[in-house]
């Protein structure tokens, strides 16, 4: 079976599959030379190198996907266009933005079952018994399985968890939005200050149980009275220190709860799976009694691999398996 799987936000990208491997991945940056391009995924299809690599006439069924496969009104167009330029092909929309992140960490990860925890800064959307939205999964712990069981075990719906708290903080750093690795970095040169842990957590920034707010508009003030109400006579690289060390702390909260007696291999992905520091404590945490697997593509530019794998299993229900080797050898 022949799968082609597209993810439209930013870092788009595309992935070709035929029968369980990859044989083609892409950014859509890489060949516009757009930064984070997060134009349509076809449109890496316009280039004469993506074209001698995936056979379209011979495709089976294409795949879409996008950070908000929840949101009425965002999707549709991307749909329509994908759609229209496949035509005769079988179309299928992917569900859930985490469950691709956990579906690219586990498969890429050669278990054979395995707990698959996603921490980035949103998935998809959470809403209430009214259908109201109420936030999006911020972390998400599932159990899989082959060939394609994914139990969710624990999600965390809110508009900021934890990778949200830690980009806020980076932008009162002065550091943009998507490049937090640089709030790793930064944190290397502050120091603990106990009067900045005492007035974020009195603002409610960091919590262990996080703020679930009502609606997108709260959301934004709460936004504003972080980054308009802080003190600036605290150092950049203090601030940066404080908010790696409770990420640390937060995440290392949830390792804690995973039953490891059921299973003792754990995939860790989402974007803060970039943060070495992070990762660094988990592993020390979990020891050598764990097997842990951190997912060398952890961010969206591979949801079209997560897409493209997750539906082949899916469809063939085969229980062989295709780990990652080589990150360099997806056709990028």
């Amino acid at each position: 079976m022949k799968i082609l799987a597209g993810h439209h936000g930013h870092d788009s990208n595309i992935c070709y599959v035929e029968e369980g491997e990859i044989k083609y991945w892409n950014k859509l940056e890489r060949l516009t030379r757009i930064k984070r391009d997060s134009g349509p995924p076809e449109t890496a299809l316009l280039f004469p190198e993506v074209r001698i690599s995936i056979p379209l006439e011979k495709l089976d069924c294409t795949v879409l996907g996008t950070p908000y496969d929840t949101v009425r009104g965002v999707n549709e167009p991307r749909i329509f266009n994908w759609k229209n330029y496949f035509k005769d092909k079988e179309f299928i929309q992917f569900p859930n933005h985490h469950l691709s992140h956990a579906a690219n960490a586990f498969y890429g990860s050669g278990f054979e079952e395995s707990y698959a925890l996603v921490i980035d800064r949103n998935g998809s959307l959470g809403f209430d018994e009214k259908g109201r939205p109420i936030g999006c999964q911020t972390e998400t712990l599932y159990l899989c399985s082959y060939p394609n069981k994914f139990k969710v075990i624990y999600s965390n719906i809110a508009w900021v968890g934890i990778t949200g708290k830690y980009g806020l903080i980076s932008e009162r750093c002065g550091i943009a939005d998507l490049d937090n690795g640089k709030t790793m970095g930064l944190a290397a040169y502050g120091s603990n200050k106990k009067d900045i842990s005492y007035k974020l957590i009195n603002k409610n920034l960091i919590a262990k149980n996080f703020t679930m707010f009502d609606n997108i508009v709260e959301n934004s003030r709460y936004r504003d009275d972080i980054l308009l109400d802080m003190d600036n006579s605290y150092p950049n690289e203090d601030i940066a220190n404080f908010i790696q060390r409770e990420t640390n702390k937060n995440i290392l909260d949830i390792i804690e709860e995973i039953d490891f007696e059921v299973c003792d291999k754990l995939c860790y992905t989402g974007g803060h799976a970039h943060n070495c520091l992070t990762n660094f404590n988990i592993k020390q945490k979990l020891g050598d009694k764990i097997d842990f697997y951190v997912d060398p593509i952890p961010d969206d530019s591979a949801c079209s691999i997560g897409y493209a794998k997750y539906t082949w299993y899916d469809k063939t229900k085969s229980l062989d398996k295709f780990p990652m080797k080589d990150i360099y050898n997806c056709g990028g």
